[in-house]
């Protein structure tokens, strides 16, 4: 049954409605009336209390509704500015006398009362009987209380049970967030989702290394971009990686290169300790220290294989032929080795005087300066020419490779940068150094493992005809990279442009194709300098080629 309630200054009224009868109307005022012979109807009597404020009621009962009253009762606001008795009558045919003396046009009673007070109970005439409308009004409103208790129940248990779905789902049924954002840029949010997932309800919490976890979100991410030359690098590996071509660091002594997934070694550097202990130039790295090296980037395996002189790592290794082995290796001080100077030899095994030799190891700071050295060392000795060996050179700083090229060419192209965009720049020798002859021949040597920075060398001698490069074709590493610095101190090693050869010959999953293809014979020792691709050099320079 609805009911409206309205503040008001004056006493408020209450107006019951018979169906078909009429009502008494009074105010708070208002006196008892004698009673008559007539069945007397109820009488409530109060003064309004003037400190506290009144309130007007109205009440509405739908056409069958049943009060207690005996019939349906309709009930509406009434304001009556009249006196008289506050009286409550059955609704019936006819009016009693206690409440026909004034009726209204409507034939309606008005019970005024203070706001807050309780009427007293109605006790109705004996026709008809009392005892209806006490039971019928107890019944509705029992009915009302058992209807408000069980939505409490039903409230509360829902409210329960959504409470623990969301503790136990840790929130997470909000609005599915989109993939990309408006801007375009991928919305990583679900990644908190699932380690926060992971760490809640994963069956081992205890295995779950944060930073392990995080590392592989990022090479994630740079291996979906689908370009293997970018890596993500820690601040303790992006000072490994400078100390190593400054020239000097702690290690094993051998440059690595992940290939096809594996950790490969690219070749042990002489008299190091890694090529003392039986390392081999291809040798796959299976595991290191027990760790297997599957996921690992190449600089991860390198942060592990380094470490104090004096310490061991154990390597599990797949040589070349397929047997796999373990090598203990001692760490030491490892210089970088840049060049090294030695004596040709030609198929018959004589040592070739009148050729000069030096192998380039690796792309630093200070390979120009000892370039320069040896050149300026064989000057005044009548040689005929140099070889140039760029064999299991795994490249180095592009700075460096311009200074060694402007050494043997003058004012040519070295290599062409494509960027970002389309744009192209030039990188070009100026006015040549001590090797720019035509009559000092030059043979340059590589091999499948010459990669970068060796390659922009090999391609630019190539298209230039500077001289001659003999061997197999060169690995095809031929992207230009830049060193971004990162918010936690590391660095993203990120592909900002390709190489091309003077001729505009893409280098990146290519490589370099020699002028003369030579490939090591079955019965030749890998390892060594010394072989057929060295010979057929010698022959080409002494037939001046």
């Amino acid at each position: 049954m609805p009911v409206s309630v309205q503040p008001s200054r004056l006493a408020s009224t209450v107006t019951v409605r018979g169906a078909g009868g009429c009502a008494a109307t009074g105010r708070s005022k208002a006196s008892t009336a004698p009673s008559t012979a007539a069945p007397a109807a109820t009488r409530l009597t109060r003064r309004p209390d003037r400190r506290v404020p009144l309130m007007s009621v109205r009440l509405s009962a739908p056409g069958n509704a049943d009060l207690g009253l005996g019939k349906p009762l309709v009930a509406e606001k009434q304001q009556d500015r009249r006196t008289g008795p506050l009286c409550m009558t059955p609704s019936s045919d006819r009016c009693y006398t206690q409440c026909a003396d004034r009726p209204d046009s409507h034939g309606a009673c008005t019970m005024t009362a203070p706001l807050g007070s309780d009427l007293p109970p109605v006790n109705a005439p004996q026709s008809p009987p009392p005892a209806a409308p006490q039971a019928g009004a107890a019944g509705v409103r029992w009915a009302m209380i058992g209807l408000l208790v069980f939505l409490i129940i039903g409230l509360s248990f829902g409210l329960g049970f959504t409470t623990r779905y969301l503790l136990e789902h840790d929130g997470s049924r909000a609005a599915p967030v989109e993939a990309v954002r408006p801007d375009g840029a991928p919305d990583f949010r679900v990644l908190d989702d699932i380690y926060r997932a992971l760490k809640n309800h994963y069956i081992e919490p205890d295995s779950l290394d944060a930073q392990v976890l995080r590392t592989g979100a990022i090479n994630g991410l740079l291996n979906a971009v689908g370009d293997p030359h970018q890596v993500y690098l820690t601040k303790e590996q992006a000072e490994l990686d400078d100390t190593e071509l400054r020239g000097q660091y702690e290690g094993i002594g051998a440059s690595v290169d992940q290939r096809g997934g594996e950790i490969v070694i690219v070749r042990p550097f002489d008299d190091s300790p890694a090529q003392k202990a039986g390392i081999r130039p291809g040798d796959v790295i299976l595991e290191i220290d027990g760790q297997s090296t599957k996921g690992m980037t190449d600089r991860d395996a390198v942060r592990r294989i380094r470490g104090k002189p004096g310490t061991q790592v154990t390597l599990k290794v797949r040589h070349t032929d397929g047997k796999i082995e373990e090598i203990t290796i001692t760490r030491d001080s490892i210089k970088t080795p840049s060049v090294r100077v030695d004596k040709p030899q030609d198929a018959n095994g004589n040592v070739v005087e009148d050729i000069g030799y030096i192998r380039i190891e690796q792309f630093t700071a200070r390979t120009p300066e000892e370039l320069r050295s040896y050149l300026q060392s064989i000057r005044d000795k009548g040689y005929k020419g140099l070889i140039v060996d760029l064999r299991n050179n795994p490249g180095g700083l592009l700075s460096s490779v311009i200074q060694v090229a402007e050494q043997f060419m003058r004012n040519q192209t070295v290599l062409i940068e494509q960027k970002r965009g389309g744009a192209e720049q030039r990188f070009e020798t100026g006015r040549g150094g001590l090797a720019t002859d035509p009559n000092f021949k030059l043979a340059v040597l590589v091999n499948h493992n010459s990669a970068s920075a060796a390659e922009i060398l090999a391609g630019a001698i190539r298209d230039s005809r500077r001289g001659v490069v003999v061997g197999e074709t060169t690995l095809g590493k031929g992207t230009v990279n830049q060193f971004i610095d990162l918010s936690d101190g590391g660095k993203l090693y990120v592909t900002v442009g390709r190489w091309l050869t003077p001729k505009r010959d893409l280098i990146e999953g290519k490589g370099v194709k020699p002028d003369v293809e030579v490939r090591v014979g079955d019965n030749e020792d890998p390892l060594s300098y010394f072989n057929s691709v060295m010979f057929r050099a010698v022959d080409l320079i002494r037939s001046g080629s």
